[in-house]
């Protein structure tokens, strides 16, 4: 799908697709109700905001894009200090890490398949939340390193997050464990899931609605273990653990699904939208970017 490709919204359950290039006006009403946005509260809210960048050492030299800033605003509901905070976060975290916010060679793409492991779906859920599904068994580490499958995460959110609707109605995600090998999962150390915990939950500014665990082992059980330590118990209390796969059908409408969940999906994978997203991500800079539209 095209970025700028407009597509008519469906009848069946209400819901967008996730490449959508407007924004409806129910989410201007619940951009202002569910988050206190309105075009005064936001003219305000940067200003404040950039006013306190401007004044901390370690963001006075950073001219922030404005959609950037706003996607914290909305991220904490219009909490100037608090958005501060998160800003200072992602500042913090990127330039300790800013591998993890590269872009793949996009030769990757076109060689090498594990790729596929991570992907936006094409529909929205009901309440407009972005949809990211993570299947581990199709990543192997001899074909795609950690460091790339970190990467390919946070370009898939923070291009994601270019959308107003993703801003406005967060995410859901997917984590699907079929034939996931034990290699796979011991190479997800606790050290890479709380890189994933900071530069996903920690500094992204992506409200996650709920994370859905399918297919789970024993070996991921351990792990989760371990990594439910790093989360405060607000965040604890989003992981939904399921015995069937046909348990997402509760939470997700039956066409915004794979077949394999029960769903009416077959060929779900965005690849022309990952595409793309890898290709932006190169433009992606400590500084933001502008929304799509």
């Amino acid at each position: 799908m095209d970025f700028k490709k407009k597509i008519p919204l469906v009848t069946h359950d209400v819901t967008y697709p996730f490449d959508i290039n407007y924004l409806p006006e129910e989410y201007h009403q619940k951009a202002e109700k569910d988050l206190n946005e309105t075009s005064e509260s936001r003219t305000r809210s940067i200003l404040q905001l950039k006013l306190m960048l401007n004044d901390e050492n370690s963001t006075k030299a950073i001219h922030f894009h404005e959609d950037f800033l706003c996607q914290f605003l909305r991220q904490n509901k219009y909490d100037v200090p608090k958005t501060f905070k998160r800003v200072q976060n992602f500042v913090n975290f990127r330039r300790k890490n800013s591998t993890y916010f590269q872009n793949l060679d996009i030769d990757t793409f076109a060689t090498v398949p594990d790729h596929k492991s991570c992907t936006v779906l094409p529909w929205r859920c009901r309440e407009g939340c972005t949809i990211v599904l993570f299947e581990m068994g199709k990543w192997q580490p001899k074909h795609l390193s950690r460091d790339d499958v970190l990467r390919i995460t946070v370009l898939t959110f923070h291009q994601a997050l270019r959308h107003p609707l993703s801003q406005i109605n967060g995410f859901k995600v997917i984590c699907d464990y079929k034939d996931a090998s034990l290699r796979q999962i011991t190479c997800m150390s606790p050290q890479i899931m709380y890189a994933l915990y900071q530069a996903i939950l920690d500094c992204t500014p992506a409200r996650i609605k709920e994370i859905h665990m399918v297919n789970e082992s024993l070996p991921m059980k351990a792990m989760w273990a371990v990594f439910k330590h790093f989360l405060s118990e607000k965040l604890r209390n989003r992981f939904l653990f399921h015995n069937s796969p046909e348990d997402l059908l509760t939470y997700f409408p039956k066409h915004a699904l794979p077949e394999q969940y029960g769903g009416d999906l077959s060929n779900y994978y965005m690849e022309t939208w990952m595409k793309e997203a890898n290709r932006q991500q190169k433009c992606s800079t400590i500084h933001g970017q502008d929304n799509f539209f």
